[in-house]
């Protein structure tokens, strides 16, 4: 489909694309501009919202023919009322509270209490006894050889072990 134009759309002269488009983000920016609210609909809307402060759309709309102002600004004049409302109380619980306050509030939990059973017992129980002298032996083979690997480590840069290399060898050393 071709589209034509008549020679009375013709474009205007002085006008460009570039103008064209300026003028349009300037009429937007006009439109956007928001206004303050005046101090006598700022007035109406705290004494209903005194009054009432859950607003219905009937309600929006007697506020509507007071103020002069949009159902939109009503709303979210309301909204934000609430929103701030709620942060002040919430803001007032927390500095009105003490610890004694918070305590007292919290439900009075009492412990169970009861007897282990026998298989409860068997878990917490050591099948093995060692002598004082016995761990320190064990301990002090531990920290010779970690201490070899280090100087091993030193030495030769290619070769790495980890941690779990020496804990291998020093159980199976254990066990034979």
């Amino acid at each position: 489909m071709k589209y034509t134009s008549s020679p009375d759309d013709s474009p205007d002269p002085c006008t460009t694309p570039l103008s064209d488009c300026t003028n349009r983000v300037n009429r937007r920016k006009a439109i956007k501009k928001r206004k303050r609210k005046s101090m006598s609909q700022l007035e109406i809307l705290y004494q209903e919202f005194q009054q009432y402060p859950d607003w219905d759309k009937q309600h929006i709309s007697r506020i509507m023919k007071r103020t002069g102002l949009t159902e939109a600004q009503i709303y979210k004049w309301g909204w934000d009322q609430k929103k701030k409302l709620g942060y002040q109380e919430k803001v007032k619980k927390l500095e009105k509270s003490n610890l004694s306050e918070l305590f007292a509030s919290l439900p009075d939990v009492k412990p169970i209490i009861r007897e282990p059973s026998q298989s409860e017992w068997w878990i917490f129980s050591c099948c093995e006894t060692l002598m004082p002298h016995v761990i320190d032996f064990h301990f002090n083979k531990l920290q010779k050889s970690y201490k070899e690997l280090s100087e091993e480590l030193k030495q030769d840069n290619t070769y790495k072990k980890n941690l779990s290399c020496v804990f291998e060898s020093f159980i199976n050393d254990n066990i034979n």
